[in-house]
């Protein structure tokens, strides 16, 4: 959907932050892939 934008829930400790700072490419130190699709704007604003 263009445009649209989504939220992440989950517990504390469930690694939602990790999550948006990988997708962000701010954490790169991962095993496995991680890559949005071409044309994904990520935006990331840390607390």
């Amino acid at each position: 959907f263009p445009g649209a934008k989504i939220g992440v829930l989950g517990l504390n400790g469930a690694g939602k932050s990790t999550l948006l700072r990988i997708m962000a490419g701010i954490d790169t130190e991962i095993n496995g892939e991680a890559r949005p699709q071409a044309g994904i704007k990520i935006g990331y604003l840390p607390q």
